[in-house]
């Protein structure tokens, strides 16, 4: 489930992200996986 609609949406992202209470920086974040040393 994806609560921000990004491409299309009529409501811009900054208001999508007041309406959730989430950070708009949150919006962005994409986490990395781990390196394969840390794995093993």
């Amino acid at each position: 489930m994806q609560l921000v609609d990004r491409p299309l949406s009529a409501i811009p992202l900054t208001a999508q992200a007041d309406l959730l209470s989430l950070s708009r920086r949150s919006l962005y974040y994409q986490p990395v996986p781990p390196a394969p040393a840390e794995v093993a």
